[in-house]
C-alpha cells in the first residue's frame, strides 16, 4: 500500500525542477521583453539575469541525484563486463607478488646464511671465514 502512495506523491526533486524551469523561463522572458520595449530597463535584465543563475543553479542540483544513479549503473555495467579481465589481472598481480616475495625471502635467507659463514678475530676485530682457525689479516690463532 505504501509503494502505491509513493508512486502517486511528487518528489520535492520534482517540484524543484519544475521551479527551476520557470525560474529559467522566466528570466529569459524578462531579457526578451526588456529587449523589444522601447525603453531598456536595467533592473529588469538583472533581474532576467539573477532569475536564470538562480534556476540553473538549483536544476543542477536536483539533476545531481540523477546523474550519481546513472553513474553507479554505468561502473556496475563496465565491471560486470570486464569481470572476467579483473579476475585474471588479480591473478597475475597476485603471482608477481608471490614471486617478489619468493625472492625476498630467499634473498634474506641467502643473507643470513651468509653471516653465518663468518665470524671476527678475536684479536683484530676484522671478519673471517667461521672455519679458519687462524686470521688471515693478524695471523694470530683463533680458539
Amino acid at each position: 500500500m505504501e509503494e502505491k502512495k509513493k508512486g502517486k506523491r511528487i518528489s520535492g526533486f520534482w517540484i524543484a525542477r519544475i521551479i527551476a524551469i520557470l525560474l529559467f523561463a522566466g528570466g529569459l522572458c524578462m531579457i526578451i521583453v526588456n529587449s523589444v520595449r522601447d525603453e531598456e530597463s536595467p533592473a529588469l535584465i538583472i533581474c532576467g539575469c539573477f532569475s536564470i543563475v538562480i534556476g540553473f543553479i538549483v536544476l543542477m542540483f536536483t539533476l545531481l541525484p540523477l546523474m550519481q544513479k546513472g553513474m553507479i549503473k554505468l561502473n556496475k555495467k563496465i565491471i560486470e563486463e570486464n569481470k572476467e579481465d579483473l579476475q585474471d589481472l588479480s591473478t597475475t598481480q597476485s603471482e608477481i607478488m608471490s614471486k617478489g616475495v619468493k625472492n625476498i625471502s630467499k634473498a634474506a635467507a641467502e643473507g643470513v646464511q651468509e653471516a653465518k659463514d663468518t665470524k671476527y678475530c678475536m684479536y683484530c676485530g676484522k671478519e673471517i671465514n667461521t672455519n679458519s682457525r687462524f686470521c688471515q689479516y693478524c695471523g694470530k690463532e683463533q680458539k
